[in-house]
């Protein structure tokens, strides 16, 4: 869904880590009731990145 994508603005260049986490919890039912949630492992990925220019859009 992309209404839920994350965006990261950066407001000069440089070096930066970037971490991301992925969690999900499962919801269901059984014949029409609900069950507990199940939670699943979060999933982390931390990346390096460089951020060599900065641009500005003017309207």
């Amino acid at each position: 869904d992309e209404s839920a994508a994350c965006t990261v603005t950066y407001a000069k260049s440089g070096n930066y880590t970037l971490t991301a986490t992925v969690r999900w919890t499962v919801q269901w039912w059984l014949f029409g009731t609900r069950q507990p949630d199940i939670t699943g492992p979060n999933q982390t990925a931390t990346l390096p990145i460089t951020v060599g220019e900065i641009q500005t859009v003017d309207r």
